[in-house]
């Protein structure tokens, strides 16, 4: 069985007071953010995923059918979008590229705060250096990979986020560009030499393409999966820093 799909994430440990930093990485420099009391760290029994299209036509890989299998909801405007994540957290985020097409300055900062509270975001036929500068990237891309284009069946998947007890620490690692400068072998900035307290690094990236069933199937996995990773870190970096279940 071949999958229509690859991605690359790369994992170092930063182990300070018997606490591991894991990373799981993406390019391009992020901004932080720190765990809150208040953040929910247990999966919910159904992850709250979203499909935005300014409207479902014939040229959408998910359908009503597939939403209804899948628990997705599926909204027609960035405003629909934003009132619905002041009402629950939202988890994945997937965009069509019309909706992209039609995206505000300030819907865009948004879209970045989103995807630093550890939301999956997915763009469905947007090209990749638009898709990451988006996300306030430079580039998916590592140094020497081609710029293959994704096409309009295409979809890049990505995720980033930072937990950390030291909003000092946080805002550090988030300032040196960390994922370019470990790509290129520049230094670990969470190292211990460099950060006081526990932190947990974590972001990736993953494409592919939607033209079958079996690539929906693949597709839907990846962003479930990528949703339960995250719930399981932030449990396992709050009881390793607190003691607490």
């Amino acid at each position: 069985m071949t999958y229509k799909s690859f991605g690359y994430w790369l994992t170092a440990f930063c182990a300070l007071a018997g606490l591991l930093a894991g990373y799981w990485f993406t390019v391009g420099r992020v901004e932080a953010r720190l765990a809150s009391a208040s953040e929910r760290i247990t999966l919910p029994d159904a992850p709250s995923i979203v499909y935005l299209t300014p409207a479902l036509d014939s040229q959408d890989f998910i359908d009503a059918s597939i939403s209804a299998q899948k628990d997705v909801v599926i909204l027609h405007s960035w405003d629909a979008v934003r009132k619905l994540a002041g009402e629950r957290l939202i988890d994945a985020l997937v965009i069509r590229n019309a909706a992209i097409e039609r995206l505000s300055e300030e819907n865009a900062a948004w879209m970045r705060s989103l995807a630093d509270k550890g939301a999956v975001m997915v763009g469905i036929g947007v090209e990749d250096d638009t898709f990451a500068q988006l996300l306030g990237l430079r580039t998916f891309r590592v140094p020497g990979e081609a710029d293959v284009p994704l096409g309009p069946s295409g979809y890049r998947l990505s995720q980033r986020y930072i937990l950390g007890q030291s909003a000092e620490d946080v805002s550090k690692v988030a300032q040196q560009n960390w994922f370019e400068r470990m790509l290129h072998g520049e230094g670990d900035p969470a190292a211990p030499a460099q950060i006081a307290r526990p932190m947990l690094i974590t972001t990736g990236t993953q494409r592919g393409e939607l033209k079958t069933r079996q690539d929906i199937e693949l597709f839907f996995h990846q962003i479930r999966t990528a949703i339960i990773d995250m719930y399981q870190q932030k449990a396992d970096f709050h009881r390793q820093t607190t003691g607490k279940e």
